[in-house]
């Protein structure tokens, strides 16, 4: 028993009676890994904000004040699903408590949408104001509310923070929480520093299918760049409600390969080395496929569209189109912009399409999981 770290002593002990203790055969090594250094080293905090309270209750018990600074990677996370109108008195202040706790921390995510539940917000930025600063934090990532975002953001060091993740954005006429100004804000005497930014569109639903999202995706694209002039990457994210019908008329078509354009303007006068950007696939119909390549799809594409023009089941040859129109979506943006890198578009769970410029040589190619799938004299290839 004695052999054993103090920690696991402490637990194993009370459930024994005190003459017990001598006679205790640890049966299992797994216990001495439970408190190491190496299972310090990521920690997710993560419940309802009545279990969170407690766990953070244990967790900033006295006995782990060494761990704490192991941690290098933290997930705080508010079970918004499990939301009621009042969050347990004092969870604010445990919550700023833990995070002031992981001095050492290198990576950062907070997903807290509490604005409903009585979360506590003055609370929480006294607590944060006291804490140390985070001199070693380089990605963090923001899904909470912009109060909480403002006052995690005005402990990091903007010279040492490498890249952002927001997922959420809304425009400044809107009346709504605003985290993307929450950010701006922080960066207002040094917006050079940001060098990496994330931002996912949050779900929405909109009229007119695929234009609509491409179009909000470019707005977003122009008030970035203008808001931070030394970007070298930058990622666009969506999400596209089912009832999002992707629509193909001519003038729906014109639209779409006009924000297209706008953003190819965008990014050409952008400092950037590397974009991606995320379309969905359940937004791009045949006809906007037929159109972008230019080229007559198989007979039977129309079977593999469903009553709304969704891709249902696809086959081989329309699956090949698909990637097809993507690839080629990627290239005439990094084609646009003789600066870049590299362009990658999202549009599937797995599926990006790469265009990579290397000194004078360029290449494009689909990433599907693990598998690169590189353009062929037969079309796409394996």
């Amino acid at each position: 028993m004695n052999k054993i770290p103090q920690e696991c002593r402490d637990i194993i002990g009370s459930f024994l009676r005190k003459r017990d203790h001598s006679n205790l055969a640890l049966v299992s090594k797994s216990f001495y890994g439970y408190f190491s250094t190496a299972n310090w080293r990521s920690v997710n905090l993560r419940g309802t904000p009545e279990k969170l309270y407690q766990m953070l209750g244990f967790f900033l018990d006295e006995k782990y004040t060494t761990k704490h600074s192991l941690i290098k990677s933290a997930w705080m996370i508010v079970d918004s699903y499990h939301l009621g109108p009042e969050a347990p008195v004092g969870l604010a202040t445990r919550i700023a408590d833990s995070l002031s706790r992981m001095t050492c921390v290198r990576f950062l995510s907070l997903h807290m949408i509490v604005k409903e539940s009585g979360f506590d917000f003055a609370e929480f930025a006294r607590g944060m104001a006291a804490a140390p600063r985070w001199d070693k934090l380089r990605y963090i990532v923001l899904d909470c509310d912009d109060d909480i975002a403002a006052a995690v953001l005005d402990r990091c060091e903007l010279d040492v923070l490498d890249h952002i993740t927001l997922t959420d954005w809304c425009f400044r006429d809107e009346d709504e929480d605003q985290i993307y100004e929450a950010l701006k804000s922080r960066y207002s005497a040094q917006p050079h520093l940001l060098k990496s930014l994330q931002i996912n569109f949050p779900y929405q639903e909109s009229d007119n299918g695929t234009w609509d999202l491409i179009h909000e995706q470019v707005l977003g694209v122009h008030q970035v760049i203008e808001d931070f002039p030394a970007l070298d990457h930058l990622r666009i994210g969506n999400e596209a409600s089912k009832n999002n019908k992707p629509t193909s008329d001519d003038s729906s078509w014109q639209e779409f390969d006009g924000e297209i354009e706008e953003l190819c303007k965008a990014l050409n006068n952008s400092t950037l080395k590397e974009f991606s950007i995320e379309i969905n696939r359940s937004l791009v119909d045949h006809e906007f496929v037929a159109r972008g390549l230019q080229e007559t799809l198989p007979n039977d594409y129309l079977d593999y569209f469903d009553n709304d023009y969704y891709l249902d089941d696809i086959d081989d040859d329309i699956a090949v189109a698909i990637d097809n129109w993507f690839l080629q979506l990627a290239k005439r943006i990094g084609i646009a912009c003789p600066h870049f890198r590299a362009v990658a578009i999202t549009y599937g769970d797995n599926d990006e399409a790469y265009f990579e410029r290397i000194g004078d040589m360029t290449f494009e190619y689909i990433q599907r999981g693990n598998l690169e799938i590189w353009p062929g004299d037969g079309g796409l290839c394996e």
